[in-house]
């Protein structure tokens, strides 16, 4: 019976009422409610509202498909035995090892009648109650067929009790219980069909698996059988494994491609070595530190869009305090002024996080969750005190839970998509036995950065590939534009390669299951890994450039500063920008002669006081005089003043009286030197000082005239022996 059974259903709350009766009340709707809900029949008014939920969601069932298809589900979903066998097809499977299309009559009469209690009946017993309990069951079924007209003929009858009573071919399928060892890819085929299907016909996890393995169902798969034998063969060879040293483990790794233009996701590796069963798919589940191969996300992208940075845009690398967060260098090596392109090529922590300090955590976070990634919390969504992702260190790849391999591909992809997300998927459709597509992929896709400045970030990202010293050279694939950014965590705990080219993205991630330092290897293994397959899989396809939309403008620019070169700029280059986010233009470069005590341009005679010097002006970097981190500043402009200290000559001072056994005439100072040498040497009176010296390394003998020998009419005779200076 199809429906509500009003009688029964009445009778039923009536019973539960006066503890009397247990009448099932169920129609088979009924029962698919129960069996989809997965509630449990209790005493009293708990069961009371039960029934009569299940009887209210009947009735919609009823609206929503119709009898055949009720009928259908039912049968593909019900207990059919064994400890979690669910669905006729399952059931013919472990009892009959065959399709449940090709049961005869006496095998369907078996399992019908076992339907309300399978696990009451043990067709593989050899005890002989066990055997005739079997045989009366299915006996009892085929009579009542018989009798409502069920069975074609008589003879049809007749030769399908003769067989029950000969005693059914039972032949136990172990494979239906024991768990199967699909692909990495296929597990994730069905971990996102089960998800969506519990989300969108709220059901438990228990039945929706059941829905899907016992329903005759086609998956249509977005795998490249190709792409996945590929992926496969890299991740089981053992030059990849290591046994760790602080804990008892072996390295793993994962790896997701993906391709960009359809969100498909083409292949997926979710640990080392030979996989057996469903166990964990580290490529979809495992969330980990992403390191510095969140800059092209997390920091470049989000500042061009805002308009925070060009590409040509310069920062000083050079340890910085930012109100007491000081992030370092790898190995602790600075730069100095470098631009964006430097900054990704040598993988420079300081200027991304001068980047995040101007665009602000916050903002970060919005950009990351439009790219799909789905684990980063604000502090205003996290209780007073708990973890949250609003910090600077977000910049380099500091995050609270991590992000998955597949999160971090289906970021990259939208960059490699022209600034366009799309949901990556495993699967593009479900059909039914009767061909009726039953289900789709929800697929969201939306905008997050511009056509124009994607391109920018794909041209961006090529130089830790082609810069010589960049972190990926090993990554460069014949033919094919290659953008690549590694990844690596403090103490080397997590290692990535995440990059593109213009037909696949791949995003890979090496380490241990429980996090410690990784060694052992000369070059970056995630690296290795993504090289090697993303290298073969490109074999064989037409060479490919990145492709420059319209709105890409090129300018020539200071190299020093990275504003627009003025006729004043030294060494410069082209470099391509967006039509509405343009540098300033440089404001000019020069030097001058800067007093050292006023700081002020010199006059003529602030060097008779002080040191005067040469001091260049212009090349100022404009994002190092926004006073948002200590030490700020990298170049000077031009001094305007003059120094006003110095505004007279100095007065020449009174001749001192000299010892008597120098000789003091009337000439000009001399300086005369044993060695025969004469004029500005080493041997010789220092001007600059008022000094005279000797080479042997004695001792100084001053002069009676300051800084300016000329002044003082004196001749100092020096001896120079090997025992030193001696005055005669």
């Amino acid at each position: 019976m199809v429906g509500v059974d009003l009688k029964r259903t009445a009778g039923a709350i009536v019973g539960k009422v006066f503890g009397s009766g247990s009448y099932g009340g169920s129609t088979i709707t009924q029962q698919l409610v129960k069996n989809l809900t997965g509630e449990k029949e209790t005493e009293g008014m708990a069961g009371i509202l039960r029934k009569i939920k299940e009887w209210a969601k009947a009735f919609q069932v009823e609206r929503m498909i119709s009898k055949e298809q009720i009928l259908e589900l039912y049968l593909n979903i019900l207990f059919v035995g064994s400890s979690n066998l669910h669905g006729v097809e399952l059931g013919a499977e472990y009892y009959f090892n065959k399709s449940a299309k090709d049961l005869d009559l006496a095998e369907c009469a078996f399992m019908a009648g076992i339907n309300s209690s399978p696990n009451a009946y043990d067709p593989f017993s050899a005890e002989p109650e066990e055997i005739e309990k079997i045989k009366n069951k299915t006996k009892v079924v085929l009579d009542k067929m018989n009798e409502l007209g069920l069975i074609e003929s008589q003879e049809e009858y007749d030769a399908a009790v003769a067989k029950v009573d000969a005693g059914l071919p039972f032949q136990k399928n172990e494979t239906v219980i024991s768990s199967s060892s699909y692909s990495y890819h296929t597990d994730a085929v069905l971990e996102q069909v089960i998800s969506q299907v519990m989300e969108e016909r709220g059901l438990s996890r228990e039945l929706a698996e059941n829905y899907i393995f016992s329903s005759g169902l086609t998956i249509y798969s977005t795998v490249d059988a190709n792409i996945q034998a590929r992926v496969e063969q890299e991740t089981s060879q053992s030059k990849y494994i290591r046994n760790g040293r602080e804990k008892d483990q072996q390295t793993q790794a994962a790896i997701v491609i993906i391709d960009q233009k359809t969100g498909n996701v083409l292949a997926v590796s979710g640990g080392l070595g030979q996989k057996t069963g469903r166990n964990l798919n580290r490529g979809t589940q495992s969330l980990r530190q992403p390191g510095s191969s969140i800059k092209p996300i997390a920091d470049i992208s989000p500042a061009l869009q805002e308009k925070v940075i060009t590409a040509a845009t310069v920062y000083n690398d050079t340890l910085t305090d930012f109100n007491g967060y000081k992030p370092h260098n790898s190995g602790d090596s600075y730069s100095g002024l470098i631009n964006i392109r430097q900054i990704i090529a040598y993988s420079k922590n300081v200027p991304e996080v001068k980047i995040m300090r101007e665009l602000t955590p916050s903002k970060s976070i919005d950009y990351l969750r439009n790219f799909g990634v789905s684990t980063l919390k604000k502090a205003s969504e996290v209780e007073a005190g708990k973890d949250n992702d609003e910090h600077l260190s977000l910049a380099i790849g500091g995050v609270t839970d991590g992000i998955s391999p597949l999160e971090m591909a289906g970021a990259y992809a939208a960059i490699a998509n022209d600034g366009e997300y799309i949901e990556p998927t495993f699967y593009t459709k479900i059909v039914d036995s009767n061909g009726n597509t039953v289900l789709t992929p929800n697929q969201e896709k939306r905008r997050v950065i511009s056509e124009q400045n994607a391109y920018i970030v794909k041209s961006i990202m090529q130089e830790p590939v082609r810069t010589a010293g960049g972190t990926a050279t090993f990554c460069s694939i014949s033919g094919m534009d290659v953008a690549a950014k590694t990844g690596t965590t403090d103490k080397d705990k997590d290692r990535w390669l995440c990059g593109f080219t213009p037909y696949y993205t791949a995003a890979c991630w090496f380490g241990y299951d429980d996090p410690e330092p990784i060694s052992g290897f000369g070059t970056n293994p995630a690296g290795q890994i993504w090289d090697a397959v993303m290298t073969d899989i490109h074999k064989g396809l037409p060479s490919a450039k990145f492709t420059e939309p319209s709105g890409i403008v090129t300018q020539t620019v200071c190299k020093a500063t990275g504003c627009l070169a003025t006729t004043g700029c030294g060494a410069t280059y082209r470099e391509i920008f967006t039509s509405d986010n343009l540098p300033t233009k440089c404001e000019g470069h020069g030097s001058q002669k800067i007093c050292t005590e006023s700081n002020k341009i010199a006059t003529e005679f602030c060097s008779q006081y002080c040191e005067v010097k040469n001091s260049p002006y212009g090349g100022v970097v404009p994002k190092e005089r926004l006073k948002l981190w200590s030490p700020s500043g990298a170049s000077a402009g031009k001094v305007e003043e003059v120094c006003n200290i110095h505004t007279k000559a100095k007065e020449a001072e009174k001749p001192k009286e000299e010892p008597k056994n120098n000789t003091n005439t009337n000439k000009p100072a001399t300086n005369t030197n044993t060695s025969g040498t004469t004029g500005n040497t080493s041997n010789k009176n220092d001007t600059s000082s008022g000094n005279t010296s000797g080479t042997g390394g004695g001792q100084k003998t001053p002069t009676s005239g300051g800084n300016n020998t000329a002044q003082t009419p004196t001749t100092n005779t020096i001896t120079n022996t090997s025992a030193g200076n001696k005055k005669p």
